[in-house]
């Protein structure tokens, strides 16, 4: 069966698991790729940070809320988003990708198509942009519309702290927001129109 996916190597070179793209075009599902119907989270180990809990979603995936949110839920840090996207432009890009981070509490690492320097964009173009994404929204490294190599430094250790998050004081914004869920409220959301 075809597919859309991405795959996990170890440090060591080991094949670890795969993700397959849920929510296929329809270009995709014209051509006969198959889709997935599951949000694997994986371990990473890391000399320096331990064990690190990262997930992926690709491409058209960051348009529904659900693929970060069951990615979260299972314990991701870290969302990987490969892509070739253009779409509605950057405001949508930025406001999308930025609400995926905040609503989620997770980093999100994104690698887009980029324009090569002798090129000029234009719309319909890849926007690129590639680059990670805090928690807290802020763009932490970005490769703008060219082709790079965005780094940056996560430390994952040190959460997202909030004031007036619906408590007294200081608040560690990922454990408050779990901790105020009512899934037992959100049965409508599985509802089909």
């Amino acid at each position: 069966m075809p597919r859309n996916a991405a795959l996990f190597f170890d440090p060591e070179g080991q094949y670890r698991g795969a993700y397959c793209k849920v929510h296929l075009t329809t270009p995709e599902q014209e051509d006969g790729l198959v889709a997935g119907d599951t949000w694997p989270v994986f371990d990473l180990e890391f000399k320096k940070a331990g064990t690190v809990r990262v997930g992926v979603f690709i491409c058209f995936d960051l348009n529904f809320p659900e693929a970060a949110r069951m990615l979260a839920i299972a314990g991701a840090e870290i969302l990987f988003h490969p892509t070739v996207y253009s779409m509605y432009g950057e405001a949508g890009w930025e406001a999308v990708l930025r609400s995926r981070a905040i609503d989620n509490c997770v980093y999100v690492c994104t690698v887009n198509h980029g324009t090569l320097e002798d090129e000029p964009w234009m719309p319909g173009m890849g926007l690129g942009r590639s680059g990670i994404v805090a928690p807290d929204g802020l763009t932490l490294s970005e490769t703008g519309r060219y082709a790079g190599v965005a780094i940056t430094t996560l430390d994952l250790a040190r959460p997202r702290l909030v004031r007036s998050f619906g408590v007294s004081g200081v608040a560690n914004f990922r454990e408050e927001m779990w901790r105020h869920r009512r899934p037992e409220t959100y049965g409508g959301i599985t509802g089909n129109r």
